[in-house]
């Protein structure tokens, strides 16, 4: 399985003090069906040998999901690509709008993680790729993540995206960064049915 384990980490909520979310590969119970993405489906045709699902999860609700792969079982690893990337929508139905923050600088930073530990260290490649975001995403993965726009990626007929990558130096960097602000996580024993 491509992937490092589970680990807490603080999220921040509408109470004054940091709560404890998990990070973790996810379950097939736990994908939604009512997203944009259609996790269900990914699910069933994810390869967990090359491609990864992992959840953010706080007192048991799914806030965020990613999917990534290495196209390759070739080892150490080039190249870790994010195919998909979905936070629970802010503006969804009032009674499970999303209650933590930050979703997505999470689930990038497991994916960070993962390409420090298993990828070929090139400082002069992408190390990891963002290959579908959407225009509206655009600003959030260059300005807020702070990933360097690669160029022009079709979503699907007529779909236009983007593509964004972190070479190794600029990965770590973005974790240390998301560990400074938040705190580090915690490794935790978590057993997966």
């Amino acid at each position: 399985m491509l992937s490092i384990g589970s680990y807490k980490v603080q999220v921040t909520t509408p109470s004054p003090k940091r709560q404890l979310a998990l990070v973790a590969p996810s379950q097939k119970c736990k994908m939604p069906n009512n997203w944009d993405f259609m996790w269900q489906e990914f699910w069933n045709n994810t390869n967990f040998e090359l491609e990864g699902i992992i959840s953010l999860t706080l007192n048991g609700t799914v806030l965020g999901l990613v999917k990534y792969s290495s196209f390759s079982d070739q080892k150490p690893l080039k190249a870790i690509f994010i195919g998909h990337l979905e936070a629970l929508p802010a503006n969804r139905d009032a009674s499970i709008q999303r209650i933590a923050k930050p979703v997505g600088r999470w689930l990038i930073w497991y994916v960070a993680r993962v390409a420090l530990q298993k990828c070929l260290k090139d400082e002069n490649s992408p190390y990891i790729v963002l290959v579908n975001s959407v225009a509206s995403a655009f600003d959030y993965y260059r300005d807020i993540i702070g990933m360097e726009y690669i160029g022009p990626a079709a979503l699907g007929p007529d779909e236009d995206g983007y593509a964004f990558g972190f070479s190794a130096a600029a990965a770590a960097n973005f974790c240390k960064a998301q560990e400074k602000r938040y705190g580090l996580p915690k490794r935790i024993q978590e057993t997966v049915v």
